[in-house]
């Protein structure tokens, strides 16, 4: 093939021509990029970058031109007592402040590198830059030294080892690893917080102490990022930093950002998990062309690895900065909740229910993103302000962070409903057209498929190990451990699939919801307990998407009215059987959940919308009188359904689909292409049902959006549409008919029941 079919990447001409002689460079790149040009000029700024960082790019010290430094035995009311480091520019010393009695650190330029008013000014910009930064992760500031050809700073002194002393001893744990991030993290939120990056994180920049934790140090080449200018170092063609854990913007000689430093923190935590760089490789120039060739593969993360490290990972070793995780704080919120999720008791007794609890309220969800499941966690979870009306709380700060996820294949994936979390939130199984899936929310591992049929919403039992659920019209116990499962009851008449929930409670008693035939009770292995705790009546068409209330207490539960022709949430207790404690009038409801924060959390979805419109709300609760005690407030204006949540107040929901269909009125006289666009190819959010008129003069149709339904007419002769018909109770169950030319049958739905109507399309309004 010729080049300009098969041109050879960046990295190829890169190396090539970094072995020529520079004089050789410009005639081999003119004849290789002929026909890239841009591709040229990249290569040209890689070239430049490499030649002008060539004094530091090496990880190693810049070897002494001259004697080795000889420090004073003392500095002002300082005395040192041993060297303690030594790098390309300074070298440190432990000291003695005779003042204060305490211990401290001393950096000291080196003498050949004094006079030099950019190493100066670099030390300066150091001080300051530990000046205004307050953290227990941060190295301290004392003092700063200037006086008879000797510049230094004196620094808080840390008792403890680098991080690359560790890293070089022995493998990190995921739990150490995660921890030791989670700190790093912490420090880099105060620095950046102030606007500064530090540009130049790398293992033998951090230091572990036993007593005083992860200290962060160096910060001399920390800058405002307010301050970056094109006249100063980092203007490009300038690469600051130590190559290996450069971020590909870095290694460009473009500016540095805080989406900066979380690439080289991702960088060490790689390292901390695997041993292993994710770039480095025998030479200078294979680093920085492994940096910009692309993300490195996560395949030798450890497979007990949570996913929102995972996430964190694969989002901060993205090449474009505005990709990447942009904040320490939110960085550090993932890592947190990696760690709950690490510490939390995976097994517990059959006979106790978990008992952990959380000051956080983290949430995680479920999103079909091209039929691929996505994880949706929320850090830090803040009670918002409650709101009157359907409208977002704007100062609602317990938005959710969404971290895509993948939950099996495609194929897996399609149409997945009925999440249910364990109560220590550590797994969680969910139903689709082909069956019931477990998945680990402690391992990359892929999901498992437990049973090839489909099945109502499962339940756990309190100890985390096994799920309940309806099948056809039986009630299964299925083990997570052993893959194998047991008939606990069966029906008498066939249940259909698409209700269900229950609670397993500590005795073995389990109380299952079958929809129309209302709620049952049995104690497992003893199928003859088998009763009725709670009857559907004439004025309810079902019970659906049933949870436990803490502790045994009871059920909520959505009920769907028959006569009214809207949704309550309920409760029931063995002691004040059901009490309808919510309704929304216009929306139906589901997936009532409830939180030990005290809150009632439930999805709200308009009618014929597809899910398209969900909602996502709360209410406080009070779990003693059963009753709501304020308003409700919207948490996800977006959506989602099939809410669950577990003891520790995580919550996995389903979101709607992020690529929302678009709908057009099309007449089809043949082929597709063919068609024409009776109201000129007007997008709609959804079109419904539709009915051409006896003459074939118009067509009438409904349609939805996220604020309610219509019925259009459309007359073809004008190429108009006429509204007849807005509300949200309109519904489409049934087709809308033709009476005659003038006049259309159609049904609407709301709270005073289901009603036909007759409309005359000759009145004026």
């Amino acid at each position: 093939m010729s080049e300009s079919i098969n041109q050879p990447s960046n990295q190829h001409l890169f190396h090539n021509a970094l072995k020529m002689e520079p004089g050789d460079r410009e005639a081999y790149l003119d004849k290789a990029c002929e026909k890239n040009p841009a591709q040229k000029e990249e290569i040209q700024s890689l070239l430049a970058s490499h030649d002008e960082a060539a004094t530091f790019l090496s990880d190693e010290p810049t070897p002494l031109q001259k004697a080795l430094f000889q420090a004073p035995k003392s500095i002002q009311q300082y005395r040192l007592t041993e060297k303690i480091g030594e790098g390309a520019m300074g070298v440190v010393f432990k000291a003695k402040d005779s003042i204060l009695g305490r211990t401290v650190a001393i950096k000291f330029l080196k003498p050949e590198i004094y006079p030099t008013i950019h190493s100066v000014d670099r030390l300066k910009r150091e001080a300051k830059a530990l000046a205004v930064v307050n953290s227990p992760h941060i190295a301290t500031i004392h003092d700063f030294i200037e006086s008879e050809g000797t510049c230094a700073i004196v620094l808080e002194y840390v008792d403890g080892e680098h991080l690359r002393m560790r890293l070089d001893r022995r493998p990190m744990g995921i739990e150490e690893a995660i921890h030791i991030a989670s700190l790093i993290c912490k420090g880099l939120k105060k620095a950046h917080d102030k606007g500064i990056v530090h540009r130049d994180l790398k293992p033998s920049n951090i230091i572990l102490s036993k007593e005083q934790g992860v200290k962060i140090l160096d910060f001399g080449l920390a800058k405002l990022e307010t301050s970056l200018t094109l006249s100063e170092e980092t203007q490009a063609g300038t690469i600051m930093g130590t190559t290996a854990y450069m971020s590909p913007e870095q290694t460009r000689g473009e500016p540095a950002s805080s989406s900066s430093d979380l690439w080289s923190l991702a960088c060490i935590l790689f390292e901390m998990l695997t041993g292993n760089h994710p770039f480095k490789a025998s030479n200078t120039a294979d680093t920085i062309a492994n940096i910009l060739k692309s993300s490195p593969s996560l395949e030798s993360l450890p497979s007990g690895l949570p996913w929102p490290t995972f996430y964190l990972m694969r989002q901060c070793l993205q090449s474009d900065p505005g990709s990447r995780i942009q904040s320490a704080s939110a960085a550090d919120s993932l890592l947190s909740a990696s760690l709950e999720t690490l510490r939390m008791p995976i097994t517990a007794s059959e006979t106790q229910l978990t008992t952990k609890r959380s000051n956080n309220f983290l949430i995680f969800g479920l999103g079909l993103i091209c039929s691929i499941i996505g994880l949706v966690v929320g850090i830090s979870f803040k009670r918002p302000t409650p709101v009157l009306d359907l409208k977002p709380d704007k100062g609602n700060t317990g938005k959710p962070m969404k971290i895509p996820i993948q939950l099996g294949s495609r194929s897996e994936m399609s149409r997945a409903q009925r999440f249910s979390i364990s109560p220590d939130g550590s797994q969680i199984v969910y139903a689709n057209t082909v069956g019931l899936w477990h998945q680990s929310l402690h391992s990359l591992e892929p999901s498992t498929l437990l049973t090839r049929k489909i099945t109502q919403e499962a339940f756990w039992n309190p100890a985390c190990n096994a799920v309940a659920y309806l099948e056809g019209n039986t009630l299964y116990a299925h083990s997570i451990e052993t893959k194998k499962r047991m008939v606990v009851v069966e029906l008498s008449g066939p249940v259909i699939p698409n209700h269900g929930g229950g609670a397993w409670l500590p005795n073995n008693t389990i109380r299952f919801n079958t929809g129309d035939e209302g709620i049952k009770e049995v104690t497992l292995h003893q199928h003859g307990t088998l009763r009725s705790i709670l009857d559907t009546t004439d004025a309810d068409d079902n019970f659906h998407d049933a949870s436990a209330l803490p502790d045994g207490r009871g059920l909520l539960f959505a009920t769907h009215h028959r006569n009214e022709g809207i949704d309550t949430l309920s409760v029931w207790t063995p002691e004040t059987q059901r009490k309808d404690i919510f309704k929304l009038p216009g929306r139906i409801l589901g997936y009532p959940v409830y939180s030990n924060l005290g809150y009632i959390l439930f999805c709200s979805i308009l009618p014929q919308s597809n899910m398209q419109f969900s909602k996502i709300w709360a209410f406080p609760f009070d779990l003693e009188t059963l009753k709501k005690t304020g308003p409700k407030f919207l948490l996800d204006e977006k959506g989602g359904f099939s809410l669950t949540m577990s003891d520790n107040n995580t919550l996995v929901y389903k979101l709607p689909e992020t690529k929302t269909k678009s709908h057009k009125l099309a007449w089809l006289g043949g082929a597709i292409q063919e068609a024409k666009y009776p109201e000129r190819g007007f997008v709609r959010d959804m079109i419904m049902s539709m009915a051409i008129s006896p003459d074939q003069s118009k067509v009438a149709f409904s349609t939805a959006d996220a604020n309610s339904n219509q019925i259009w007419v459309h007359t073809f002769e004008s190429s108009t549409s006429r509204l007849v018909q807005t509300s949200s109770s309109v519904s489409s169950f049934s087709s809308i008919l033709w009476k005659d030319e003038d006049h259309l049958v159609y049904d609407t739905w709301g709270t005073d029941g289901l009603f036909t109507w007759e409309d005359d399309l000759r009145r004026s309004t």
